[in-house]
């Protein structure tokens, strides 16, 4: 087990090698994709943070430095609100099961191999847009969405903390 400071320098290829199950390591490489140009809070919010580091100099690539960056300079609220509204579009188009099962599967092999810190937040977060996506009731979806702020905030602070040492 690894610990964030470690893990943030690592890169995608440098996690795939300490997957053992073959199994999560396809279920890590499914996750790898849609996080390059124009990318939306979402996809830089986990795409970044399952890639680890880029560590060749690729036009577009995103990597955990982007998902730092968006943790540390917007506003928790702004990133909630996002991360909703961009669920509640990719659900009425079909794919957000989709895709958060790519997610949810990469995190638990990073979870069960590497950084535990971040990918359970992140689980969470991503348990959470699953139930307002299929919520009716608003009061349930802003009690859901202050869910994510707290654990947004919990991940701001440790980020924080972690790469001011």
């Amino acid at each position: 087990m690894v610990m964030y400071k470690r893990f943030r320098e690592m890169s995608w290829m440098d996690i795939l090698e300490k997957l053992e199950d073959p199994r999560l390591k396809w279920d890590y490489i499914t996750a790898l994709r849609a996080c390059d140009y124009m990318s939306n809070t979402t996809k830089i919010l986990f795409n970044c943070f399952i890639r680890g580091r880029n560590k060749w100099i690729h036009t577009g690539y995103r990597d955990i430095r982007n998902f730092e960056e968006l943790v540390l300079s917007k506003e928790l609220e702004e990133i909630a609100d996002n991360l909703i509204m961009e669920c509640k579009d990719m659900k009425k188009y079909g794919v957000f099961d989709h895709y958060m099962d790519h997610i949810r599967l990469a995190l638990i092999a990073i979870y069960d191999y590497l950084e535990e810190y971040i990918s359970y937040r992140l689980l969470s977060i991503a348990g959470l847009l699953r139930k307002i996506v299929d919520s009716k009731n608003k009061a349930e979806t802003e009690q859901y969405r202050n869910e994510i702020i707290q654990l947004l905030k919990e991940i701001r602070d440790y980020v924080d903390r972690v790469i001011t040492v």
